[in-house]
């Protein structure tokens, strides 16, 4: 059998004898590519580009703005306008129905973070609109309704802060605001494990308006710090050592923008391009998308709309190739309703 891929990362195929403990007896073809030897990377030949297309349903008739997600492009949630009722979306490519559950939040918040699926999702920290205070309620969504029980409260909630996570029971946080008196981008890390939550004894850049995206490890992407603009600095956390290093710079500098994947590949678009344009818009939105892979940021298709105002959500359901998705935001002098859905090309 003739090796039609000759080399990898220039090793020769014969060089390599296995990848995850399967040897290259075991391995015969890729993509119609015979070879063997085996291939690492194999996740790299997958992608080749991301599609951006419209759904057949919007979200809701008005805009939703500042709420939160969870799930995937298939089978995902995110929360009304009026920051409490769980919306859920179930589609199949860019076909599919938002349906009003019913289900309620206990706690009026916007600006919060969130991450799981669809039938195991959890929102935290945020905003309280009715107190108008920061809080650091967490509740967990079981596809039905919305539950407070145990001892769910953050060590320390923040309104506007990166978090996320792939599923339920891990998920992270960091950066964000406190009020009275207002500190701005805190450094400090927490993570849970579905059901407590506990410090991490290690501190990010404080960077906040942005999302953790992750299933075991995370990419932190970009955002604010010290309250003094966007910034383009990246940031990775290992759970195992609790420890946060810096990786590379993001092209783009944004916040509140759109993140999902994994640890391995992350996917960011959309969000405020630039700040201090002042009254009464403040901000300039960009369609920018891009991904990292190897540490390396590379640009991807844009977004079919300059689009903000939709950052402050999870990560999208642990892949890594391709399927996000973004609905509702706003982009300058308009609030949007519209529900975009990426896909690997």
């Amino acid at each position: 059998m003739a090796n039609e891929i000759a080399k990898v990362n220039t090793i020769a195929i014969a060089s390599i004898e296995a990848i995850n403990t399967r040897t290259d007896d075991n391995i015969e073809n890729l993509n119609g590519f015979e070879f063997t030897g085996s291939l690492p990377g194999l996740i790299d030949l997958t992608f080749s580009g991301l599609t951006w297309s419209t759904s057949s349903g919007s979200p809701m008739a008005a805009h939703i703005v500042g709420t939160s997600h969870i799930g995937t492009a298939t089978a995902g949630g995110l929360v009304d306008n009026d920051y409490l009722t769980m919306l859920e979306w179930n589609g199949t490519g860019t076909t599919g129905t938002w349906t009003d559950t019913g289900a309620t939040k206990s706690v009026k918040t916007y600006y919060v973070s969130s991450g799981g699926t669809q039938t195991t999702g959890a929102i935290y920290g945020g905003y309280d609109a009715d107190a108008s205070a920061g809080v650091d309620t967490t509740e967990l969504y079981n596809g039905t309704t919305w539950s407070t029980s145990g001892s769910l409260d953050m060590v320390s909630g923040t309104s506007g802060g990166c978090g996320g996570g792939n599923v339920q029971t891990n998920q992270l946080h960091t950066g964000g605001s406190t009020y009275s008196p207002t500190v701005r981008d805190h450094q400090s890390t927490e993570v849970f494990n579905g059901s407590t939550w506990s410090d991490a004894g290690d501190n990010s850049s404080g960077q906040s308006g942005s999302q953790c995206v992750g299933t075991t490890n995370f990419v932190k992407v970009s955002g604010s710090y010290d309250s003094t603009g966007i910034d383009v600095e990246c940031e990775y956390f290992t759970l195992s050592s609790t420890t946060w290093s810096a990786i590379a710079d993001i092209t783009n500098a944004t916040r509140y923008n759109k993140c999902w994947g994994d640890e391995t590949r992350t996917f960011t678009c959309g969000g405020y391009g630039t700040d201090g344009l002042g009254a009464p818009t403040y901000y300039l939105y960009h369609d920018a998308c891009e991904m990292w892979v190897d540490d390396v940021w590379s640009n991807q298709t844009s977004l079919p709309s300059d689009q903000g105002g939709w950052g402050v959500g999870g990560s999208d359901g642990g892949t890594n190739v391709g399927g996000g998705w973004f609905a509702g935001g706003y982009e300058r002098y308009a609030y949007l309703d519209t529900h975009y859905i990426a896909v690997a090309s």
